[in-house]
């Protein structure tokens, strides 16, 4: 309709439709708030002007069509267990028992995430993989991106160099490289990331994966990992200690985190 156009009346308007004047009122109102249409008292409701030059013009838009789905026999993905190793029964009856329970979803959470979560999950960490830390000292991230942003943030005051294994967990690079760090690749060897090369770096920042190596399955040793917290003390560095498929053992039980025999605080463990 061309702008400043007349509207029917609210009466009017229900006539024609066969609705009544209160839905016609409300369409109406809604319109008024959002601008495309002026009210003038004693005259009536009008087209807005040159509203008609903002519009969007008018496209057209295909139905997205569903992807199609491959019966795969072995599936090698390297960062998916199979539905049938995840405890869905307890999950789903954990679940419906808690949220049975007072929960508050109108309000904000707590800036690190609820703290009853945070003390389980340090009993967890502390019980089953050897990590010292305490509820305060736990943030609950979205994700391992979300994870990787936060540190890259947090330390890019003191660093702009990041050290990581080659090859290596290539979301970790695109993240810190959005926020400008430049990477330092590392060669891996049949001890994990390669010591020698890393005493040559200058880098205060290393992102490891001690337990599982990100592609190839290393483990560091635990000699090596004593090499490494001596190297992060001696040059004031930072470890970032991705605790990748560190439960995923077949042959043993899984070996305890680099975390776990820090005493200085130059590990952050994720």
């Amino acid at each position: 309709m061309p702008a400043g156009t007349k509207l029917p009346s609210i009466r009017q308007m229900a006539q024609d439709y066969q609705v009544s004047k209160h839905t016609v009122e409300s369409a109406y109102s809604q319109l008024f708030a959002e601008g495309y249409i002026e009210s003038y008292p004693q005259s009536g409701y009008f087209v807005s002007k040159d509203i008609e030059n903002y519009l969007p013009l008018k496209e057209t838009f295909q139905h997205a069509l569903k992807p199609t789905t491959t019966n795969i026999l072995y599936n090698f993905y390297p960062a998916q267990l199979h539905n049938d190793n995840f405890p869905n029964k307890l999950w789903s009856r954990l679940h419906n028992k808690i949220m049975k329970d007072m929960i508050n979803f109108g309000s904000y959470p707590q800036m690190q995430g609820e703290y009853s979560f945070r003390v389980q999950i340090s009993k967890y960490l502390c019980h089953n993989r050897g990590v010292q830390c305490n509820p305060d000292q736990i943030v609950i991230c979205s994700g391992f991106s979300d994870a990787m942003f936060i540190i890259a943030t947090i330390l890019k005051s003191s660093t702009s160099q990041l050290g990581i294994e080659f090859p290596g967990y290539s979301v970790v690079k695109k993240v810190f490289k959005n926020l400008d760090y430049s990477i330092e690749n590392i060669p891996i060897n049949s001890d994990g990331i390669s010591l020698e090369h890393i005493e040559k770096n200058k880098c205060k920042l290393l992102y490891i994966t001690p337990s599982h190596q990100y592609p190839t399955g290393v483990t560091i040793p635990i000699a090596n990992r004593f090499k490494l917290i001596q190297w992060a003390t001696k040059n004031n560095a930072y470890i970032i200690e991705d605790d990748y498929d560190s439960e995923l053992s077949y042959n043993n039980r899984p070996i305890p985190s680099l975390q776990g025999i820090n005493h200085n605080n130059c590990i952050i463990y994720t």
